[in-house]
């Protein structure tokens, strides 16, 4: 397992240098190589959730959403069946972030009503959430909501 566990960093790590250098086709070449392999071997670690993460990522910079959130709705099953499940709430945000992005409102709105009080995330990360949140809420006509997720960016 732990020869596997590096080969998903190798495959990381390649692609996160390509990404620095602005090649995102290598760096999705990598990714996808390696979460082939993850698939391949059915791999349930933190360096598999990563990969896949990095995937995602690397199809949402390409503005390729429907390819970002299937990938983050396989490494959100992971996280179901992983020992570790502290990354949950991050992979569940990402996606709601996409499913926002793509207009998919109920979708998102779920997301974020089950994980952002789990996620353990610095204020810049949340507070944009908060937001589309709120926004979702009060599009929904649930305007109570939508003032107490507003209070929230409000104390903290």
């Amino acid at each position: 397992m732990q020869q596997l566990t590096s080969i998903c960093q190798i495959y990381s790590d390649v692609g996160l240098s390509a990404i620095q250098s602005g090649d995102l086709k290598t760096a999705e070449t990598m990714f996808e190589a390696g979460v082939k392999e993850i698939e391949r071997q059915k791999l349930r670690c933190s360096a598999a959730l990563a990969l896949m993460r990095n995937l995602a990522l690397t199809y949402y910079r390409q503005r390729r959403l429907n390819d970002a959130a299937s990938i983050l709705e396989k490494a959100l099953k992971m996280t179901k069946q992983s020992p570790d499940a502290s990354s949950r709430p991050e992979v569940a945000l990402a996606l709601a972030d996409i499913h926002f992005e793509l207009g998919n409102r109920d979708m998102a709105e779920e997301l974020y009503r089950k994980f952002l009080h789990k996620a353990n995330l610095k204020a810049e990360v949340l507070r944009p959430r908060l937001k589309k949140y709120a926004f979702l809420l009060s599009e929904a006509g649930k305007i109570e909501l939508a003032r107490q997720t507003l209070q929230l960016l409000q104390t903290g």
